[in-house]
């Protein structure tokens, strides 16, 4: 039911007090106006330019296109007659033809989409300037420009484009040789980061993969525009113009007929005895009325609730896949390893992966604190015990590969002799980000910092991996580095030059500290009191709903991992994106993919519990009470809007199984140990007693603050390497398209 208050939207002086809108049919414009004003609904420019063309006069006056064109104006929608169109108008006239008898309309998961198509709106040859095609194409806030010609000869400028309201432009070329589609991105300097990435070089082979990435990107793009200051006062204003038309006439109709109007609605109503009773029954009509709107628009495939078009079963890419079921220890610390995991527990170090049996590589007596697997050198680097007994231990993974090893469990004496004796009483590490030239670890003991390089390149391990080498020697000491306070969090940051950086977070503040000569430059420091005063801001301030215990940056997301939530954030604006409640979260590892624990339960068939006891590690006498706890993985592939073909696993069964274009996720079904693929780590299938099942817990997700959809693809599509470029108004680039 409508109140419409007369303190809103300047309708005072309209009537006095709050009028009651009766008419049922208010609720069908409400919807209307819902999707058009709400980023439902979608309505595109597509603009046809030939190779020579420089002014946008040119490219409206273009009065057919080639048969390029209309290939790809077939691929983006369905060709429908205006004239007596239902659905979604986005501004034409479907009585009497005046912009047009045909256009491109597609629904693309729950949002309609129109098409403004210049060669198909109304074109004057006493008109250079084609205003009928300009007035709908120029209001669009994206436009999609065609360019029939050879990519290398484009010279389009957005400053071509004699528009204040479009502030993004997909620029698309076909390849005729080749058959593909190349695109390029052109957005306005206020309109904030939006996905997915481009795929460099942004070149598609496949027309429906591109037709997919496309619509996904210009949706993104919008919401993105919508979102700054400036759209958002247009947006206000046209709201407020358009619920005054609605309170006009609705209000109006009802002030004429009055009398006639209240008998005809009440005709559908039982005669109710008292006034009381009558105007319950009205209001429970309303609701009636609504309610059997909603639902024929739901079966019609209209509504953003429909199954038909929205597909609610799709996995959303921070949607966790399980990877290891009932697994009966407290996970201390872990890193992935290829496909592998390893962990550490109170019951040893353990190597975990999916399908296949746990294997114990270091039993209870070494207690590992701090672990990570340095692929491309052949490295497990742990640090082991606590306070004056904390020392660094070196390990080859080729130790733990093959059958030779396959039965080997070491103990506490087998780590002396890789020991760094140079860290002991250390309490903290860190290792240089993957991809450098050499290896590069940093020791924390006490308020000393201790600098190691790797002697071998990481050419040289991957050329040469099977040589016998002294992993202690092979670390060597360069310098130590002094700290006012005892670092709470250490990262190594790479230079340009050689120039390396300590970023080291204390207690109540954040330093960086050069490697070489040691020079403290102090980036944050958290004060207990300031002055208050005006013009203080931040560029990044995020306030979590929670105190977060680890933190994952995930381009275009940062994750918080709390005690029992996943709150998911835009790293641009920190806007909320979902949160997850898992109980006993603990984050293991993000090298590659994410890797986290919790006790939620996940509800399998009898074959696949049946498989999972005789895969389950031996129960631990500390861990009867204890919750049953689950292993989830969160690609990051998916997060980054890309996804490969390693990334395809078994979906949890507790999620629907249905799988849509953005979130391809393979049910790969019941899989035998024997018909995986052996991994370098090879190991004998062992039967041990599983613990008895744990009173089952749930999982709860919700979500807001709509971010838009995240599209899916193959491994070639890389995230930009740095989302804080600043180039003045529009960009030309291929690799970065999304930075302005």
């Amino acid at each position: 039911m409508l109140w419409v208050t007369s303190g809103h939207f300047d309708l005072e002086k309209l009537e006095r007090g709050p009028k009651e809108i009766f008419d049922p049919e208010i609720q069908k414009e409400l919807l209307v106006l819902e999707e058009q004003e709400g980023s439902v609904n979608f309505k595109i420019g597509v603009l046809y330019a030939k190779d020579g063309q420089t002014t946008d006069d040119e490219f409206y006056s273009n009065e057919e296109g080639s048969d390029a064109f209309n290939n790809f104006s077939d691929l983006l929608g369905e060709r429908i007659k205006l004239k007596g169109w239902d659905k979604f108008k986005a501004g034409l006239d479907v009585k009497s033809n005046t912009t047009g008898e045909e256009s491109v309309y597609t629904v693309y998961e729950g949002h309609e989409i129109m098409f403004h198509v210049s060669t198909l709106l109304p074109f004057s040859k006493d008109n250079k300037q084609q205003v009928e095609r300009k007035r709908h194409i120029g209001n669009d806030i994206v436009n999609i420009v065609f360019f029939d010609g050879d990519h290398k000869t484009l010279a389009f400028k957005p400053s071509m484009m004699k528009t204040r309201f479009t502030h993004i432009f997909l620029v698309v070329v076909y390849n005729k040789q080749t058959k593909s589609y190349r695109l390029t991105v052109y957005s306005e300097e206020s309109v904030p980061l939006f996905g997915p990435p481009l795929p460099v070089p942004p070149v598609f082979s496949d027309p429906h993969e591109f037709r997919d990435f496309l619509l996904v990107k210009m949706i993104n793009g919008e919401k993105a525009a919508v979102n700054n200051p400036l759209f958002a006062q247009k947006r206000e204003r046209t709201l407020e113009m358009l619920i005054r038309n609605l309170y006009q006439e609705y209000m109006g109709d009802a002030n004429k007929n009055n009398v006639l109007y209240r008998r005809a609605f009440s005709d559908v109503i039982q005669d109710a005895h008292g006034s009381h009773r009558k105007e319950e029954a009205r209001r429970m009509e309303f609701v009636r009325v609504g309610q059997t709107l909603k639902l024929k628009t739901i079966l019609k495939g209209d509504a953003p609730t429909s199954l038909i078009t929205t597909g609610l079963l799709k996995r959303e890419p921070w949607e966790p896949q399980r990877y290891y079921n009932d697994f009966p220890y407290h996970v201390i610390c872990g890193d992935s390893w290829g496909d592998k995991l390893i962990v550490s527990t109170e019951a040893g170090v353990i190597v975990l992966e999916e399908g296949l049996p746990p294997r114990l590589i270091f039993d209870k007596t070494v207690v590992v604190k701090q672990l990570s697997v340095v692929e491309v050198h052949g490295l497990l680097i742990m640090r082991m015990d606590r306070g004056k007994d904390g020392k660094v231990n070196v390990f080859r993974l080729i130790d733990f590969e093959g059958e030779a090893a396959e039965t080997v469990t070491r103990t506490r004496a087998d780590c002396r002799e890789h020991r760094l004796e140079r860290t002991k009483g250390c309490h903290l590490y860190a290792l240089s980000r993957p991809g450098g030239s050499h290896l590069r670890m940093v020791v924390a003991v006490g308020r000393r910092m201790l600098l190691f390089t790797w002697k071998h390149s990481a050419a040289w391990s991957t050329w040469c991996p099977s040589v016998d080498l002294d992993t202690i020697d092979s670390f060597t000491f360069v310098r130590e580095l002094q700290c006012p306070e005892v670092p709470q969090i250490v990262t190594l940051i790479d230079g340009v030059k050689g120039d390396n950086q300590v970023c080291v977070g204390y207690k109540n503040q954040f330093d960086l500290i050069n490697e070489k000569n040691g020079d403290t430059l102090q980036l944050y420091s958290v004060e207990a009191t300031k002055k208050l005063r005006e013009g203080t801001s931040h560029d990044f301030d995020f306030h979590w709903n929670a105190e977060p215990q680890s933190i994952v940056c995930a381009f275009p997301y940062v994750m918080a991992f709390t005690s029992d939530t996943i709150e998911i954030r835009l790293i641009i604006n920190g806007n909320l994106v979902h949160t997850t409640t898992m109980p006993d979260l603990t984050l293991i590892t993000s090298k590659c993919d994410i890797y986290f624990a919790s006790s939620a339960s996940q509800t399998t068939s009898p074959k696949e519990k049946k498989t999972d006891s005789n895969y389950s590690p031996p129960p631990s006498p500390s861990s009867k009470n204890s919750p049953q706890l689950k292993i989830f993985k969160i690609p990051l592939s998916c997060l980054a809007g890309q996804m490969s073909a390693g990334d395809k696993s078994t979906a949890s069964a507790s999620s629907p199984q249905g799988t849509t274009l953005l979130a391809p996720v393979a049910n790969n079904g019941d899989r035998s140990p024997g018909a995986l693929k052996r991994s370098p780590l090879v190991r004998t299938k062992r039967t041990a007693i599983s613990l008895p099942a744990e009173r089952d817990k749930d999982r709860h997700d919700s979500s807001s603050s709509d971010s838009g959809i995240t599209i899916l693809r193959t491994s070639e599509f890389s995230p930009p390497s740095s989302p804080f470029p600043h180039t003045p108004n529009a960009i030309d680039s291929e690799q970065e398209t999304d930075l302005v």
